[in-house]
């Protein structure tokens, strides 16, 4: 073994039993940012966001409720939504990063329903 290869060996060693990671990527500190839940159904409904850190949900609310809740996240990829409908449908989204959307919108329009999202420009696009 060259001295330099031994002089790595020994540092990664030295790292490993100081519990670093060689090659580890910092931990993302969490973020709180407000989201928009709206209901546009037809009936009481409950919409919930979920991140990686937290599910929050406007509870039953009645078609044109609209609201800001503040949600915690780490990963802004990891957001989702999902809706229930009084006697009616379910939704659920993909998971989508909170840069593209700044709102879930339940929509429900017989025979269904489904879940659009709005773009920081003001254009949506179905989630669900």
């Amino acid at each position: 073994m060259t001295k330099n290869r031994l002089a790595r060996g020994g540092l990664v060693a030295a790292l490993a039993v100081a519990g670093l990671t060689v090659g580890a990527t910092p931990a993302r500190a969490d973020e709180t940012w407000g989201f928009r839940l709206t209901n546009d159904g037809g009936l009481i409904s409950d919409i919930c966001v979920a991140t990686d850190r937290q599910t929050v949900c406007t509870g039953r609310v009645p078609t044109g409720h609209s609201e800001v809740y503040r949600v915690t996240f780490s990963d802004p990829a990891s957001f989702r939504c999902n809706a229930k409908e009084d006697f009616g449908d379910n939704a659920q989204t993909r998971n989508f990063n909170r840069g593209e959307f700044k709102e879930c919108i339940w929509v429900s329009r017989s025979p269904s329903g489904w879940i659009d999202g709005k773009r920081p420009d003001g254009s949506t696009a179905r989630l669900s």
